[in-house]
C-alpha cells in the first residue's frame, strides 16, 4: 500500500476543512448576489405576440394539465397529448369550459418510436390547418413513473426515463421546426427541471435527462435565434402533483401546479433563455453545482442537512404511493 506524507495529509486536510467550506460559502453570496441583481440587470422583455395555436405534451396530468388550462381561452387553439385517455378528457373539457378549441391527441407515448412519429405526423397536419406559434415539450417521467418493468433495474429505468424525457422532448421540439423556420417566427418552450443544474443521488437518471434538455435547449437557442425562432428553458423546482404528495419526505417552498404555469408562460412571454424556480429551489441546486465532487460525496455520505432534498430516498411505503400515483396515470416528473 502506497505510504501517504505529512505534506500530502496537511494538503488534504486543508482542502477538506477550509478550502470547501470557504467556496461554499463564496458561492452562495455570490448567488445571493447574482438573484438580487438580476430583476434590475435584466433587459426589458421585447414584445412578443400571445400565441394563438399552442402545442402542449403531457397535458392529461400534473403540470402539462395546469399549462394547458393556463393558456386555455376564447380565440385560442390547444393542440394537447398526453398517455392517460381519462384525463386527457379530464383537461379537454376543463380548457373546453374556458373557451378554448381543443384538440387532442390520446394514448400518445412519446417512450416509444411509434409515439413520436405519431406525434410528429399529428403536429404537421394540424400545423398545415394553422400555423402552431408555441410547443411546449412538457412530457416527463422520473423512476416513479416511467412504467419500466423493474423499478430496481437502473438500467430499465434510466432507458425509459431518457426515451420519454429526451428522445420525446426533442421529438416534441422538431416536430414543426423546419416549418417555424421557413415561416420565420415560432417559439418552442422545454420544460426541464431544477434536477437538471446538478447531480441528484436519489435520481440518477431523470437528473441527467433534465440537464441534457437545459443544454440542448440553450443550444438550440444560440443556433435559431437569427431564424425568428425563439427557444426557451424553463427549470422548475418541485410542484403540487400526484406524485409529489405521495413522497415520504416533505419539500419546503413546493409550489402549487398552476402558480408554476403562470411561472412558466411568464418566462415564454418574456423570451428568457432560462426560467428557474422557485429561489430557493435554484439557490440550492446552484450551490450544489458549485460544490467540489468531494463535498458532495460527504453530504450523501453522511445524511448532512438531512442529506439534502437531492439526496433524499422515499421510504417503501413512499414508493408504494408513488406507484399507485403512476398506475393512475402521470406525465410529471417529481421535480418538474
Amino acid at each position: 500500500m502506497a505510504s501517504v506524507s505529512i505534506g500530502e495529509l496537511t494538503t488534504t486536510f486543508l482542502l477538506g476543512a477550509v478550502a470547501a467550506p470557504l467556496l461554499a460559502a463564496l458561492t452562495l453570496l455570490a448567488a445571493c448576489f447574482e438573484l438580487l441583481r438580476a430583476p434590475c440587470a435584466r433587459a426589458p422583455p421585447r414584445e412578443v405576440r400571445e400565441p394563438t395555436t399552442v402545442l402542449i405534451t403531457g397535458a392529461s396530468s400534473g403540470l402539462g394539465e395546469a399549462l394547458a388550462r393556463h393558456y386555455a381561452r376564447p380565440g385560442r387553439t390547444l393542440l394537447l397529448t398526453g398517455r392517460n385517455a381519462e384525463g386527457m378528457r379530464r383537461t379537454t373539457e376543463a380548457c373546453l369550459a374556458l373557451g378554448a378549441t381543443v384538440r387532442a391527441l390520446d394514448n400518445n407515448d412519446l417512450a416509444t418510436e411509434a409515439g413520436r412519429v405519431a406525434l410528429r405526423d399529428w403536429a404537421r397536419l394540424r400545423d398545415a390547418e394553422q400555423a402552431i406559434d408555441l410547443v411546449v415539450a412538457n412530457a416527463g417521467v422520473d423512476a416513479g413513473t416511467c412504467g419500466a418493468p423493474d423499478k430496481e433495474d437502473l438500467a430499465d429505468v434510466t432507458k425509459r426515463v431518457f426515451a420519454i424525457n429526451v428522445d420525446g422532448a426533442f421529438a416534441t421540439a422538431f416536430a414543426v421546426l423546419d416549418r417555424m423556420r421557413a415561416r420565420g417566427r415560432g417559439q418552442i418552450g422545454l420544460v426541464s427541471s431544477i434536477a437538471g443544474l446538478a447531480p441528484v443521488g436519489s435520481s440518477a437518471a431523470y437528473s441527467a435527462s433534465k440537464s441534457a434538455l437545459k443544454v440542448f435547449g440553450e443550444s438550440l437557442r444560440w443556433q435559431l435565434m437569427r431564424e425568428g425562432v425563439r427557444v426557451n428553458v424553463v427549470c422548475p423546482g418541485y410542484v403540487d402533483t400526484g406524485l409529489t404528495r405521495a413522497l415520504s419526505f416533505k419539500v419546503s417552498g413546493i409550489l402549487g401546479a398552476d402558480e408554476a404555469a403562470a411561472a412558466i408562460a411568464q418566462g415564454f412571454a418574456r423570451d428568457a433563455p432560462v426560467t428557474c424556480f422557485p429561489t430557493g429551489h435554484f439557490a440550492a441546486q446552484w450551490l450544489s453545482a458549485a460544490l467540489p465532487p468531494v463535498v458532495r460525496d460527504c453530504i450523501a455520505r453522511n445524511r448532512i442537512f438531512g442529506g439534502a432534498a437531492g439526496y433524499m430516498r422515499p421510504s417503501s411505503k413512499g414508493k408504494k404511493a408513488a406507484a399507485a400515483a403512476a398506475t393512475n396515470g402521470g406525465d410529471s416528473a417529481k421535480a418538474k
